[in-house]
């Protein structure tokens, strides 16, 4: 996880890349408390390349604390390895929490494209 700037815009980089789903879970407490903390609004960048999302981990992403910590942070997210099933949940997420701000790409290159784009635009 760690943090750069595009366009002299906050972005955030959430890394679940490769991580087991117990270690998913302890990363989203994690974040958890990095927007908290956080007093402005940014983009975000999440990676979920070469992950599994457990029963547990939708649970949290459903039902806790990041989705209404979502709506009052983040501007937009870029969301980057996500095969037809994680898909499929993060269209769920969408629903329950009403949150839009996702959109999906298959490569980092493309994300960061799009988000400059969208920093721009919102300048």
């Amino acid at each position: 996880m760690s943090w750069f700037e595009i366009e002299g815009k906050k972005v955030f980089y959430a890394n679940y890349q490769d991580l087991e789903p117990e270690q998913m879970i302890e990363r989203l407490h994690e974040i958890i408390q990095i927007y908290r903390k956080e007093d402005e609004k940014f983009y975000s960048l999440i990676d979920f390349t070469n992950t599994f999302l457990s029963e547990a981990y939708i649970s949290e992403m459903m039902n806790g604390e990041i989705g209404i910590l979502r709506k009052q942070k983040i501007i937009k997210t870029a969301v980057i390895g996500l095969n037809f099933a994680k898909v499929a949940i993060l269209d769920v997420y969408r629903i329950l929490n009403s949150d839009n701000k996702f959109k999906l790409f298959d490569t980092k290159e493309e994300a960061l494209e799009w988000l400059s784009s969208e920093i721009k635009l919102h300048a």
